[in-house]
């Protein structure tokens, strides 16, 4: 009798049910290691050798004179170091406040990091040589243009897509912040950060456009939904 109990018992409670494993996911992976690549090349940037500042910003900062002397691979580097702390955390703290909106797998994460990035780079090289020089003077002038440094484009990229997928989300921190992530993302586009090295002010729209343009291909090919509706 004690032992069919105890059968029973076995049978009925199961603490792996209450209690299943968390799994770390692909998603998880990417997110973090894109929050831990920014952090390491920012405390590199700020605390780490002469050398080894000139490097980051040599290799990682895009700008009219850094494609011009061929290293187009600035275009993608841009995306994953800054120089200024304050501005590293803004970004980040973005992408965290965001990633429950609408959670992306890890190809979608990414992706619209890399091609948001690379497109940002690419209006923002695009933009100041117009602005300084456009095809009247050609390279004269845009040489000493600023240049993009920072994952402002990704941030942006990313934004931009949830917000057009879903408007009336909210960005969570820990609780979530009642500000429709619409509105968070047209607040955070038109911070313009400039400081003596590097400026994002052209580059987050290019990026915030590719979003919204990656959106519109999800919704069209319908991997995903639209929830242009408070649930």
């Amino acid at each position: 009798m004690r032992a069919d109990a105890q059968r029973h018992y076995s049978q009925v409670f199961q603490p792996s049910r209450l209690y299943p494993k968390q799994h770390t996911t692909a998603e998880a992976y990417a997110f973090w290691g894109l929050i831990g690549l920014n952090v390491a090349t920012t405390v590199a940037a700020k605390v780490g050798p002469p050398e080894v500042q000139q490097a980051i910003l040599q290799h990682c900062r895009a700008s009219v004179e850094a494609v011009a002397d061929g290293r187009l691979y600035t275009l993608l580097t841009s995306s994953v170091c800054h120089t200024s702390a304050v501005h590293c955390a803004m970004n980040l703290l973005m992408l965290v406040m965001y990633r429950r909106v609408r959670p992306l797998t890890a190809r979608e994460l990414l992706v619209l990091y890399v091609l948001g990035g690379f497109v940002a780079s690419c209006t923002h090289v695009a933009w100041c040589w117009w602005d300084a020089s456009g095809p009247e003077f050609g390279l004269k002038y845009a040489l000493n243009t600023p240049g993009l440094l920072g994952c402002s484009g990704p941030v942006a990229a990313i934004s931009s897509y949830k917000a057009f997928l879903e408007p009336l989300g909210v960005p969570h921190l820990g609780i979530p912040l009642p500000v429709p992530v619409v509105l968070f993302t047209l607040v955070y586009c038109c911070l313009f950060v400039r400081e003596q090295e590097y400026s994002d002010y052209s580059g987050k729209f290019g990026a915030a456009a590719f979003g919204v343009l990656a959106a519109l291909a999800a919704v069209a090919t319908r991997r995903r939904r639209l929830a242009w509706t408070q649930h």
